[in-house]
């Protein structure tokens, strides 16, 4: 297992749960959307109550295209979504790129 230390409490990241998945999200211009479905361990700072998912898998348990996506991320009850795409589709930077949001 890795040593994570917390920037902010310089503990450790303690393993809370094995095997946890998260959902990658995707932007449209209707909003986000589930994208991928990942799988990880779940860290958690035992001083501030941050948490982490490391060990994160190379490849995906799941993909939006596939048959029956939506099942499976409802049964594998994600710990999270995370909307963070760096791509050219985010709405939200498209938007301050367009003189926009800030």
């Amino acid at each position: 297992m890795p040593m994570v230390p917390c920037v902010r409490c310089a503990r450790f990241y303690k393993v809370k749960a094995v095997g946890v998945t998260f959902e990658e999200g995707f932007p449209t211009e209707n909003g986000w959307r589930g994208y991928k479905l990942w799988a990880g361990d779940l860290y958690e700072c035992e001083g501030c109550g941050a948490q982490a998912v490391i060990g994160v898998a190379q490849q995906p348990l799941a993909e939006h295209y596939q048959p029956g996506y939506v099942d499976r991320v409802a049964k594998a009850n994600p710990v999270c979504r995370v909307n963070d795409c760096t791509g050219a589709f985010n709405p939200e930077k498209a938007a301050v790129l367009q003189g926009g949001a800030s």
